[in-house]
């Protein structure tokens, strides 16, 4: 979708994610796209193509190389990430659990 939207000069990037359960029945996905001046006026086309693709996925599935993809971008990631020394480690951990450590 990102790559039709900006080859044909609606958008110029994209973003997406999910949101944890609101309700029981349902979660919340957010997408965001960056318009151009003929995406702010063609937007119509745009929310199609979001639509579109939204069908596409719920029809198809995602693909397997995306979950590769994926997992190889994570792996690079963790395995490139800065060393923390133990304090920083502690203290960043903390912070992930929203623990307050003052």
């Amino acid at each position: 979708m990102q790559s039709y939207l900006i080859k044909e000069g609606l958008a110029t990037q994209i973003s997406a994610g999910s949101f944890p359960k609101l309700a029981e029945s349902f979660d919340l996905l957010q997408v965001d796209i960056g318009l151009t001046e003929k995406g702010e006026t063609e937007y119509m086309k745009v929310l199609e193509s979001v639509y579109m693709y939204i069908n596409n996925l719920k029809k198809e599935g995602i693909k397997d190389y995306v979950f590769d993809e994926l997992k190889y971008k994570n792996q690079m990631d963790f395995n490139n990430q800065r060393k923390l020394g133990a304090l920083e480690t502690a203290v960043d951990l903390s912070r992930k659990m929203n623990f307050n450590h003052n």
